[in-house]
C-alpha cells in the first residue's frame, strides 16, 4: 500500500509538472526535477538491495529524467 500511494504522489507530481510545462506557467520543469529527485531517492537505495529489475529501471529512469530537467532548468535561469 505505501508504494502504491507513493507512485501515485510521484504520478500526480509528474503530472502537474507537464501541465505547467503544457501552459508555459512558472515551476513546471522544478516540478519536475522535485518529482524526479522523490523518485530517485527512493528507488536507487532499493535497486542497489533488491537488484531487482523494476527498481532499477525506474533508478535509471529517475536519473535520465533529472539530468533533462535540471539542464532545462539551467537553461531558463
Amino acid at each position: 500500500m505505501p508504494s502504491l500511494i507513493a507512485g501515485l504522489g510521484v504520478g500526480a507530481l509528474y503530472g502537474a509538472a507537464g501541465y505547467l510545462i503544457q501552459q508555459n506557467k512558472d515551476y513546471g520543469h522544478e516540478t519536475a526535477v522535485a518529482a524526479t529527485t522523490l523518485l530517485g531517492g527512493a528507488m536507487i537505495p532499493r535497486a542497489i538491495k533488491t537488484r531487482k529489475p523494476v527498481p532499477i529501471a525506474l533508478s535509471v529512469i529517475s536519473l535520465a529524467a533529472g539530468t533533462y530537467y535540471v539542464k532545462k532548468v539551467i537553461d531558463y535561469a
